[in-house]
């Protein structure tokens, strides 16, 4: 549900080709056919009135129309509208490149040329090709295993940084939930770091398969701490319910029927003293970020990070929620 979250930050503006040429729907053929000759690199020509897309002309097929039989006799002094494709692929220019791609696949035979026009609020913009879509497609990917955590997949510290300035130069209100892992490093001590990284796993796929929109964002910043980006202060509630819900019911296959009945493990802390550490437990430090109150990501990790603190204080098991205009606790929930 989460794959390609790099992608799914890119939007279909990002292909457009700013040099693409438009032309009037009154020419007539004939001077549509002697652009196309004199410009043999142009494979279509969007048709675009007052900023609004009429259509668009493809050199296959006005190449095709006039070279039948009396083709450019019947045709050339025809104004270019009746001959041009009438029903171009259109997209918004936010649409994301992961939705613009499927939409791409669904049109598969179904559409003339390879190439589909991009506008916003109506209004249009550019064009692209469907090799622009695949190239850039290819190249964000690349860009996120690259940035991405080898154990989670997911993006990593830059891709969390660039979501989180994006996100402040929007200037309107949204969440962070930072997900801290409480005694992992006792059970990574005690058990095993494959154990360890199974717990990683476990607590990265809860995170993946969260029903989140496209302007969300989940990255693994290192170890046992992820975040959570919500691009509203609204739904942060019912998704930390839930993390901590399922992270509790399949924590507990990691341990043995001893530790389980236990209710812990005993191991060494850092001091090196002998200790009993519960079962791992997750503790959720939620940031609402409102506008004009963080200026500078330093600042905005140290508020999360505060936050988060005040959910390990509770206990584990637990969401503390801070808001960025009182920097102060709001609500404590633990389940």
């Amino acid at each position: 549900m989460l794959h390609d979250l790099l992608v799914t930050e890119a939007n279909a503006a990002s292909l457009i080709q700013e040099s693409t040429h438009t032309i009037h729907s009154d020419l007539k053929v004939a001077e549509v056919a002697d652009f196309f000759h004199k410009n043999d690199q142009t494979e279509f020509l969007p048709v675009v009135e007052h900023k609004k897309i009429l259509g668009i002309v493809w050199r296959k097929d006005l190449m095709d129309v006039l070279a039948g039989r009396f083709g450019r006799d019947l045709n050339q002094k025809k104004h270019i509208r009746k001959v041009m494709d009438t029903s171009p692929i259109i997209v918004d220019a936010d649409l994301p490149l992961v939705s613009l791609s499927h939409l791409i696949t669904e049109f598969h035979g179904q559409h003339r040329g390879d190439a589909f026009l991009i506008e916003r609020d109506g209004h249009y913009l550019g064009a692209a090709t469907f090799v622009d879509l695949l190239r850039r497609m290819t190249l964000l990917q690349v860009q996120s295993a690259r940035y991405a955590n080898p154990l989670s997949g997911l993006p990593g510290n830059l891709p969390i940084q660039q979501k989180l300035s994006k996100m402040l130069a929007l200037n309107a209100v949204f969440s962070i939930v930072y997900v801290d892992l409480d005694h992992f490093k006792a059970y990574n001590d005690y058990y095993s770091f494959e154990e360890g990284d199974e717990a990683i796993r476990i607590l990265s796929s809860i995170l993946t398969e969260l029903p989140i929109r496209t302007d969300d964002f989940v990255g693994h910043i290192g170890g046992d701490d992820f975040m959570l980006i919500l691009a509203d202060a609204d739904r942060y509630s019912d998704y930390c319910q839930h993390i901590l819900r399922v992270f509790r019911e399949k924590v507990m296959a990691l341990y043995s029927k001893e530790d389980q009945n236990r209710g812990g493990i005993h191991a060494r802390n850092r001091q090196g003293d002998a200790q009993f550490f519960p079962i791992m437990s997750l503790s959720l430090g939620v940031l609402v970020v409102h506008p004009d109150h963080v200026d500078h990501l330093q600042r905005l990790a140290t508020l999360a990070t505060q936050a988060k603190k005040k959910a390990k204080q509770m206990g584990g098991n637990t969401f503390a929620v801070m808001e960025t205009h009182c920097c102060q606790d709001d609500v404590l929930e633990t389940l």
